[in-house]
C-alpha cells in the first residue's frame, strides 16, 4: 500500500496476515488479511466485482457479527498452482464498512486490540488471533424484484 493510500483511510489498518480464515457465501474460503474499524482486505479464488454491497457475517472474540459492506476495489493478486496442474487466480478485495453500530465497532475495535496484544507478547497467543473468523461469509444485497448478484 503506497503512502497516498495510507493518507486517505480514516482508521488505521491492523495487519493480520492471513491468519484468520473465513467464508464468501458459504462455500468460497476467503483470507482476512487486514482489518480496521472501517474495513477489510480480504483475499479469495472468485470475481467480486467492485461497487457491489455485502453482508459479512463473521466471527469475532467470539461473537458473530452481521456487516454491512461494500466492494470498494478488487484487484488480482497472483496466481497459484492448483493439484490437477492448472492455475487459479487470487484476488485482493478491500472492503468499506457501511455504518457499522456502536456494539458491532466495540468487537471489531476489542479484536484489533486482541492481535495488537498478541504481536506485542510475541504472538504466545497466535491459537486464539487465528480461530475468531471461524464462520465468515459475505452475501450479496437482495433487492426485491432483481435477482441477486454473486461475487
Amino acid at each position: 500500500m503506497g503512502e497516498a493510500q495510507s493518507e486517505r483511510r480514516r482508521y488505521p489498518r491492523v495487519n493480520v496476515g492471513g491468519r484468520t480464515r473465513g467464508r464468501v457465501n458459504a462455500v468460497h474460503d476467503v483470507s482476512l488479511l487486514d482489518i480496521s474499524l472501517g474495513g477489510a482486505l480480504i483475499e479469495h479464488a472468485q470475481v467480486v466485482q467492485p461497487g457491489i454491497a455485502f453482508d459479512l457475517v463473521l466471527t469475532l472474540v467470539g461473537k458473530k457479527l452481521k456487516l454491512r459492506c461494500r466492494a470498494v476495489r478488487s484487484v488480482v493478486s497472483r496466481p497459484e498452482g492448483q493439484a490437477k496442474g492448472g492455475q487459479k487466480l487470487i484476488y485482493r478485495t478491500g472492503l468499506e464498512f457501511l455504518q457499522p453500530g456502536a456494539e458491532t465497532r466495540q468487537v471489531i475495535s476489542d479484536y484489533i486490540r486482541s492481535i495488537i496484544d498478541d504481536e506485542q507478547k510475541g504472538g504466545a497467543n497466535q491459537p486464539d488471533v487465528a480461530g475468531p473468523l471461524e464462520q465468515g461469509r459475505l452475501q450479496p444485497e437482495r433487492t426485491p424484484g432483481k435477482r441477486s448478484q454473486r461475487p
